[in-house]
């Protein structure tokens, strides 16, 4: 399976596609988080690491099998102040990226 995940996180994807005795051919990630990589990195050294989603040429991954992603909650959670309200904000646009 060709996987590409968006807003990967720690790759929580690859763990349960794993757990799940999928086997994974490739697997594309991007995310920005530098904390998020480095444990990424050490559980899984065979993901590929990509940076920014906006500037991802996504015409590479055509023909994926499987399209993953955790658009980030944070700029709506209730636990941040000034929380964004509207869909005019950095949450709306990077999730109307992932669609």
């Amino acid at each position: 399976m060709n996987v590409l995940s968006l807003y990967d996180g720690i790759s929580c994807g690859m763990a349960a596609i794993k757990r799940a005795g999928i086997h994974v051919r490739s697997y594309s990630a991007f995310e920005i988080d530098k904390y998020a990589k480095t444990v990424s990195s050490r559980n899984y050294p065979e993901i590929e690491h990509n940076g920014n989603v906006f500037e991802g040429d996504f015409k590479k991954y055509k023909g994926c099998d499987l399209l993953i992603g955790g658009s980030p909650c944070t700029y709506w959670s209730v636990a941040k102040k000034d929380r964004e309200t509207t869909s005019d904000g950095e949450g709306f646009r990077l999730f109307m990226q992932y669609v």
